[in-house]
């Protein structure tokens, strides 16, 4: 949504989080690239880039929480009403989805680098792993979405009904 002269402060807020939104994916990609690039090949790196890689890295830790607020406050957003069966539905089927499909991808990359054969184990482990939570670490993400999406009818309904004051307490 686009913030117009004349609107409401709420469509300016929402649209403030969409920046934020932005900017946060932004930082997390960077935090990431950064982090794996001298994580996975510490030889090749220098103590100078390893510490420019540490001070990047620790710079962009708030990109995360940001991001899980963000949502968060888009969520619990009073005006858009949350079911249980929109999120048994909508939300954690495509958190699913995105989970399988991430994890998928990795593992055929693992399979693919590693020079690993293509079985019926290796495809077996590589369910097991998303499923048993030993999976790739990046995607914990996903993981706690799911979770949220459980429990967001409920967080809706702490927000909806406590006053200012509560939710200040909470």
């Amino acid at each position: 949504m686009r913030a117009e002269a004349g609107t409401s402060a709420n469509t300016f807020r929402v649209h403030s989080f969409s920046y934020l939104r932005a900017a946060a994916c932004l930082a997390i990609v960077l935090l990431h690239t950064v982090f794996c690039a001298v994580s996975l090949f510490p030889e090749e790196a220098s103590a100078t880039q390893a510490l420019l890689s540490n001070i990047v890295v620790n710079n962009m830790m708030w990109a995360v929480p940001c991001f899980l607020m963000v949502s968060g406050a888009l969520l619990l957003n009073p005006e858009r009403p949350v079911t249980v069966k929109k999120c048994l539905t909508k939300y954690i089927p495509r958190m699913l989805i995105a989970l399988v499909v991430f994890c998928l991808l990795f593992r055929a990359l693992e399979i693919l680098y590693n020079h690993e054969p293509v079985n019926a184990e290796t495809l077996r482990s590589g369910f097991y792993e998303i499923f048993s939570g030993t999976s790739w670490s990046h995607v914990w993400y996903l993981y706690l979405m799911i979770g949220i999406y459980l429990l967001l009818p409920f967080y809706h309904k702490i927000a909806s009904n406590s006053t200012a004051g509560e939710l200040r307490y909470l």
